[in-house]
């Protein structure tokens, strides 16, 4: 690369020859799209634009570029990154920029600060454009090629669990027909919290289109539990489209960390399992005798109410024993051993 001025600065050939530096720009905003290439090109780059993930995609596979600016969100929340990810991959000492105008979103640019060169807060002034650009082809401390990032979706999961079920959480609370169940924040996502734990499972050690017995299991015995907890079966559907679109996003957050050989395969396992978890969900959910989870005057978790057996169980004080022995519960009512599970576990009311 030959230092000067920003309309100066070159790059090399195929054959040695000086060529004016190659910038991708990729924007889905057509005023954006046509307005900044003629204004690089004015300051001398040589600009090619693309206005979705696979034009730019296509762009990278047949070209060489010295520079890479995308916005962060190309007709989807986060799909800069996908750019960015094929550019890191096929091109390591391409200098990637990403455009974003959202500053207060702090954990993608956590991820932006650590995973590109630069990045930019729309709308970008021109001179500080120029400058940023200039200033990272002079760098003589030019970023050396990126490792290949090795994680796949279960890793995600795994290592975000705790998020991923906060913002479910958060997500039901604001749905108003799963914010009226009388139920603890705990009772709505610890059986979430197991299905992250075998959908992951079976993502990372399991082939398209299988999913593991243990998980098949833990699916149904969630059939039964959100029946006792008051669930419907659009409720049931509800949740799992709420802890699906929560998956996604901090999947998006997490992009760049990911093997992107895999993450389509992934993707199309990940639905399976979750579709083959929820079917087997409403079918023990429909198989399960009229029962239903007492509250007490307080909309508190009291006990257990039986129709078939005509009695009734407290519940244990303590929440940890309460969630315990609810995972259990649905074995007892299949067998109709209620009155005996009772008098074994509780006092009678």
């Amino acid at each position: 690369m030959v230092p000067g001025s920003a309309a100066q600065l070159q790059t090399l050939g195929p054959n040695g020859e000086s060529m004016a530096i190659r910038i991708l720009f990729v924007d889905d905003e057509p005023s954006i799209r046509e307005m900044m290439p003629q204004i690089l090109t004015v300051h001398g780059f040589d600009v090619t634009s693309a206005a979705t993930v696979a034009e730019a995609l296509s762009r990278i596979a047949s070209g060489s570029f010295d520079v890479l600016i995308s916005d962060l969100n190309i007709g989807e929340p986060g799909d800069g990154f996908t750019v960015v990810s094929a550019m890191r991959r096929t091109q390591p000492q391409c200098l990637t920029f990403i455009m974003t105008g959202y500053p207060a979103f702090e954990t993608a640019l956590q991820a932006i600060r650590s995973q590109v060169d630069d990045y930019l807060l729309k709308p970008t002034p021109i001179p500080e454009l120029v400058e940023a650009i200039e200033r990272k082809l002079k760098s003589a401390e030019r970023k050396p090629a990126r490792l290949t990032a090795t994680k796949r979706i279960s890793d995600i999961i795994r290592e975000n669990t705790t998020k991923i079920l906060q913002r479910t959480l958060a997500a039901m609370k604001a749905e108003p027909e799963l914010a009226a169940l009388p139920l603890t924040d705990e009772q709505h996502v610890f059986l979430l919290a197991s299905l992250l734990e075998e959908a992951a499972e079976t993502l990372a050690s399991s082939g398209p289109g299988h999913s593991s017995k243990k998980s098949m299991d833990s699916a149904a015995m969630r059939g039964h539990m959100r029946r006792l907890q008051g669930y419907s079966i659009p409720l049931i559907i509800a949740s799992l489209r709420l802890l699906e679109n929560v998956i996604y996003e901090v999947v998006g957050e997490n992009l760049l960390a990911l093997d992107i050989s895999r993450v389509i395969s992934d993707i199309r396992q990940l639905n399976d399992n979750l579709a083959r978890q929820l079917q087997e969900t409403t079918r023990a959910y429909l198989s399960g005798e009229a029962r239903r989870l007492v509250f007490d005057q307080d909309e508190k978790w009291a006990g257990w109410h039986c129709t078939s057996c005509c009695w009734n169980r407290p519940a244990p004080d303590s929440e940890t024993e309460r969630l315990a022995l609810a995972a259990c519960v649905h074995a007892e009512f299949e067998a109709h051993n209620c009155e005996r599970f009772a008098r074994e576990n509780w006092k009678w009311a």
